[in-house]
């Protein structure tokens, strides 16, 4: 399907401005890339009671302008505004499943069982992604055509929508991965089903860490292209996942940790001072997260006192 333009979706909630409500990105031919078709490529989002968010993200996919896109959404059965903003919607997704599911990993794992795209990638109920994102992704893995998975950069965005910080991906690699953790935004990374299909997929037995698990598993693969490209806005609020389950976070990030660090000398060096800096870590965030401290450093709005 090529992307719908503004005219074509519902229109936004009044008073909804700006990105992807009153703004989309100009449409791509089928046939821009020196006479050949772009690639297909399939978006999912799962979803569950993000009725305050959803509709942001699905507009920043579906105007992305892009020539073959495949939008999935995996709802696990949603008892708020999200059924209703899903039904306005509905046209325009290749796939729609309301239904209780056994959480997000199993949500994203059968929308890419189902998705038929070259490359693929998910992207959160309540995060988007920003202006020429899948433009740019697939203009690098065609320039780069011997890697089979990307990572950019974004933005922190809060409730609101409002700016917060810039994250920049730094250099990845086997150890860095494994040592640090996920130090980029998840949205930002996009892959070809060739590859995930290789590593497996998605481990639905972890609640929290599946996307640490998956990307692990690709880095054991090759190494990720780095692209400076801003792709997605990645949005901090009170009632997401990342800030409520803390402790799971922890405790599944451990055992990925154990999993693949034991045959590394490096571990036996970093494991202990890992696992100590990454708690103090947590409870920092979390301390951040649950309104304690909100002001802090002004320009960037990331840390506030109250």
């Amino acid at each position: 399907m090529h992307c719908p333009s503004l005219k074509q979706l519902p229109p936004p909630p009044e008073g909804k401005t700006g990105w992807p409500w009153t703004e989309d990105t100009p449409s791509l031919d089928t046939t821009d890339l020196c006479g050949f078709q772009w690639p297909r490529v399939s978006i999912i989002t799962p979803s569950y009671n993000q009725g305050d968010y959803i509709e942001a993200t699905i507009r920043s996919v579906l105007l992305q302008g892009y020539p073959d896109i495949e939008y999935i959404i995996m709802d696990g059965g949603s008892n708020d505004t999200t059924t209703g903003i899903l039904e306005r919607y509905k046209d325009f997704f290749k796939h729609l499943s309301i239904k209780k599911d056994k959480g997000q990993s199993d949500a994203i794992k059968k929308g890419f069982s189902i998705a038929s795209g070259y490359y693929i990638g998910w992207i959160n109920s309540d995060d988007i992604y920003l202006k020429y994102c899948l433009f740019n992704v697939v203009k690098q893995f065609i320039h780069f055509s011997d890697k089979e998975w990307l990572i950019g950069s974004g933005i922190f965005i809060d409730s609101r929508g409002n700016f917060l910080l810039n994250c920049k991906s730094p250099v990845i690699t086997k150890n860095s991965l494994m040592i640090f953790g996920i130090t980029f935004l998840q949205p930002s990374v996009f892959f070809s089903k060739i590859l995930y299909n290789r590593v497996s997929g998605i481990d639905i037995r972890l609640s929290f860490c599946f996307d640490y698990d998956l990307f692990i598993k690709f880095v054991l693969e090759e190494k990720p292209l780095i692209t400076d490209y801003y792709l997605s806005a990645f949005r901090i609020h009170e009632k997401s996942k990342t800030t409520l389950l803390t402790k799971l976070n922890y405790k599944e990030h451990k055992l990925i940790q154990e999993k693949y660090h034991k045959n590394l000398i490096i571990h036996n060096l970093f494991c202990g001072p890992y696992y100590f800096a990454y708690g103090f870590y947590l409870f920092l965030f979390r301390l951040y997260t649950s309104g304690i401290q909100q002001y802090f450093i002004f320009k960037l709005k990331i840390l506030k006192w109250i």
